[in-house]
């Protein structure tokens, strides 16, 4: 029996015989699960198990009932296999063992936005490449006319500054998360007693785009844990991609307030939105939105999230598709 996974009779009859509260908590779960008894009937299936057997009205994803018929005829078992349209699931069947009956769960998970994330980052190389290629190629044009064409210089060296910037705006965005990631918690005299004037400082950097940014301070806001410069960082990166990803008039609202023993910062837009499944994506290195027309390294809210986790505080969105996202950062008061 050590191969098993023994759980005591009357928790297990507690959740399947326990009525509508955990038959809803069992259909909420994000991974298909399922129950066979001894003769191989299935005792119980969850939402998310009858629809990817195709019992819910669409069909079975290719292999799926054959990798769960393999599954229960085994003991500990785990098997992947990529259906059509190349979602990739990971079926797993382990014996139950509830008193002297000998049962058999599979469950079965949805692999396709870690398998996305892994060919993201495999690419991820590749991605840096082609985005520092255009702004060297540039900075090397202009270079090499500015010595062929010494007269016509003056007009060349301001466009190769400007493709020199965007290259160092690459690679300090590479090397401040490097830095953040390889770095220990830093001395405990670091602090922003105004975190109001670091935030507002962030958002005049945008007053060119034109956009209506409403700001809002509660009065008495306390020092944080974070360096001035620290914050505008956050800031910048939060105001940043509010004003990529939604488009004027809509306004764009900032707020600055305590929270107990945090400040909070908050950002919000009126854009598309972030879909769920996406949401818990963005935070991580190299991850973008895709969206067309909008440039960026991928890099600048890994950065935020690895520099408030380092300052012990917390970083989130909320986002609603069609509706805009609001992304927040909780920081722990200097008294």
């Amino acid at each position: 029996m050590s191969d098993a996974l023994y759980v005591p009779l009357a928790e297990i009859l507690s959740t399947l015989e326990g009525g509508a509260l955990y038959e809803a908590a069992l259909d909420a779960l994000p991974f298909g699960l399922m129950v066979f008894d001894e003769a191989d009937t299935c005792l119980f299936g969850n939402r998310r198990s009858l629809a990817l057997v195709g019992l819910t009205g669409k069909p079975a994803g290719a292999g799926m009932i054959e990798a769960i018929e393999r599954s229960r005829a085994a003991g500990p078992r785990t098997e992947h296999l990529r259906a059509k349209g190349g979602s990739l699931y990971e079926v797993v069947g382990e014996p139950l063992i509830i008193g002297s009956r000998r049962l058999h769960v599979v469950r079965i998970a949805d692999l396709t936005l870690e398998d996305d994330v892994v060919r993201s980052q495999a690419t991820a190389a590749s991605d840096l490449v082609h985005t520092l290629r255009g702004p060297l190629t540039a900075l090397r044009g202009y270079l090499e006319l500015s010595v062929e064409e010494p007269r016509e210089a003056a007009d060349y060296v301001p466009r190769a500054l400007e493709a020199a910037l965007r290259v160092q705006q690459v690679v300090d965005d590479i090397l401040s998360l490097a830095t953040l990631a390889s770095s220990g918690n830093e001395a405990a005299e670091i602090r922003c007693d105004d975190v109001a004037a670091a935030a507002r400082q962030a958002v005049a950097a945008f007053a060119p785009s034109g956009r209506v940014f409403r700001v809002q301070v509660e009065d008495d806001v306390p020092a944080v844990a974070m360096a001035s410069a620290e914050v505008r960082m956050v800031m910048l990166n939060f105001v940043g991609n509010a004003v990529k990803y939604s488009n004027a008039p809509a306004p764009i609202d900032i707020e600055v307030g305590r929270d107990g023993n945090t400040v909070v910062l908050a950002v919000r837009d009126y854009g598309a939105g972030i879909e769920p499944p996406k949401q818990s994506l963005i935070f991580r290195r190299y991850q973008r939105l895709g969206v067309r027309g909008v440039q960026g390294t991928g890099l600048g809210l890994a950065a935020v999230r690895e520099l408030v986790l380092q300052r012990g505080g917390a970083v989130y969105v909320e986002s609603e598709v069609g509706k805009g996202s609001s992304f927040f950062v909780r920081l722990p008061v200097k008294e």
